[in-house]
């Protein structure tokens, strides 16, 4: 019993966290650019990525908690693999510090079909251009960024209405 009580609160204590991260979701779904998208998207994830503790006393928590929250720590678990998965990289498409702002001149995209790895506005400005293949460009560089925001987004979504809706 004293489990589920400290399962309870570091749910609690979170959920504020994940309910305007889900927000910032739904801005990120409401944006049309793919590569537009790719950055609110790190910029939503980093904060939770860079205070990761909270997010981890949660999983901790809920994990031991037993059978009532095995749902919640499943989610828990699952969003926590999204938001490392979409972190920080020196060398990864998000190569931010701690702290720092996610810009277009520091995600970086390409290293597929051909394309060299550039920063996203390099990319973004390279499709307006007057070349013979900046469309193929388009679609390959904006489907890299839309394959990722896509393979993450929607099942976050789905984790934190999990985690956030009120338990019985």
């Amino acid at each position: 019993m004293f489990e589920n009580l400290k399962a309870q609160k570091a749910i609690d204590a979170i959920a504020p966290t994940l309910k305007e991260l889900d927000q910032k979701l739904a801005a990120v779904d409401a944006t049309p650019d793919p590569i537009d998208r790719l950055v609110k998207f790190f910029n939503a994830v980093a904060p939770i990525y860079d205070q990761p503790e909270q997010l981890n006393a949660a999983v901790a928590a809920a994990q031991k908690a037993g059978s009532k929250f095995t749902e919640t720590a499943e989610a828990l678990r699952d969003l926590q693999v999204h938001v490392q998965q979409s972190g920080r990289d020196p060398y990864g498409w998000n190569r931010t510090e701690k702290g720092e702002t996610v810009t277009g001149d520091n995600v970086y995209l390409g290293n597929i079909y051909g394309r060299f790895t550039k920063t996203a506005n390099y990319w973004q400005s390279s499709f307006s251009r007057d070349h013979s293949y900046a469309d193929e460009d388009r679609q390959i560089i904006g489907g890299q960024a839309k394959g990722f925001v896509e393979s993450h987004v929607p099942k976050m979504h789905k984790d934190i209405a999990k985690i956030t809706a009120p338990k019985r």
